[in-house]
């Protein structure tokens, strides 16, 4: 079969062809394959099962995983038959016949579950599946990893873990819960640095163009500091963005577990003002900046830390480490990274 999928658009498009001969129809083979091949960022394959059921599945990193099925048993082979695969990015189809037009079926692509991902190393992977559910994946070779989940995805699985602490504390010991509601601030804390930093990297390999030169005033006033950044991406193949996440045995520049400093990152590089975000609720980045000095006392602190603000009482109000403390943290979390990463998406 030659199929010219070097032309193929694969946002959006037609593919018509016939067969007249061949071992479609052969039911002593239990597969068919017609084709299974990569176009950038998709996937089409179509294949014929032990049922004689015609099957087309798409894989796309942004539509994920579509599947669309005809049984061909009725149809008549020595006729030679007429197949069309269509694809958008609102629904895919497939369209099978005998020659002449005749006995024509068509069937509607079926979302499935998983999620397409595409590694650095070029090559597609499926994560996930119908009713399985995967929050952390890495994919290695050679000693070096090509596929990693994306900023957002970290994110999310750091608010499952939380959510299934903070279900999961159903013993009415104050001790026990308080120790938990510190645990899962730091986890909160983290999972804020992680995805800021891995969505910064992640927005200049999406094209949007960061100001290097103001982030290099900013975080790299010393000529020998550049020297190094600029060093490193030379040698390492890098951006000079990313060289300076990298750089000093990946620990980097900017501390994006500082809010002043992740703040004004994303300010410098991409004009991302935190205080400017449309549509975020009132006093929120006050709360997160307070929970981000709070993560550090639990962290730093030589005293128990069942009372968050222990060295402020009096005169301030004590706070609590229990369990609406850390399910209101959780929210705020949840609105401040929700609202700033459709910021990050439609960023110029």
């Amino acid at each position: 079969m030659n199929i010219p999928f070097d032309r193929i658009d694969e946002k959006e498009g037609t593919l018509e062809f016939r067969i007249t001969d061949g071992n479609l129809m052969d039911t002593s083979l239990e597969n068919v394959l017609l084709f299974d091949v990569q176009v950038g960022e998709s996937r089409f394959a179509l294949h014929r099962d032990k049922n004689l059921h015609l099957i087309f599945t798409h894989w796309n990193i942004k539509t994920a995983i579509r599947v669309a099925r005809v049984n061909i048993r009725e149809f008549n082979a020595d006729k030679g038959l007429f197949i069309a695969l269509t694809w958008s990015g609102e629904e895919n189809y497939l369209y099978v016949g005998e020659e002449g037009g005749s006995n024509l079926k068509s069937s509607k692509a079926e979302q499935k579950g998983g999620a397409i991902r595409m590694g650095t190393n070029g090559a597609l992977y499926q994560i996930g599946d119908e009713g399985i559910e995967v929050g952390w994946y890495r994919v290695r070779e050679a000693g070096h990893d090509i596929l990693e989940p994306t900023a957002k995805e970290i994110w999310d699985f750091t608010v499952t873990k939380v959510n299934i602490l903070i279900e999961g504390c159903k013993l009415k010991d104050f001790l026990f819960e308080s120790t938990l509601v510190q645990q899962c601030l730091i986890m909160l804390v983290t999972g804020f640095e992680v995805y800021t930093r891995t969505r910064f990297a992640e927005m200049e390999k999406e094209g949007k163009k960061p100001n290097i030169e103001a982030l290099m005033k900013e975080f790299a006033r010393k000529k020998s500091v550049r020297d190094e950044i600029e060093n490193y991406a030379k040698s390492m193949g890098k951006s000079l963005l990313e060289s300076m996440l990298e750089v000093r045995k990946g620990k980097g520049l900017i501390n994006f577990q500082n809010w002043e400093d992740c703040k004004t990152a994303c300010k410098k590089a991409y004009g991302i003002k935190f205080g400017g975000i449309p549509n975020l609720k009132g006093g929120i980045l006050k709360s997160i900046k307070k929970y981000i000095a709070l993560r550090h006392k639990i962290v730093h602190s030589k005293y128990d830390m069942t009372v968050l603000n222990f060295d402020r009482v009096p005169p301030e109000e004590p706070i609590f480490a229990n369990m609406e403390f850390i399910q209101q943290a959780r929210d705020d979390f949840i609105e401040f990274m929700e609202t700033l990463h459709r910021e990050t998406e439609v960023v110029g």
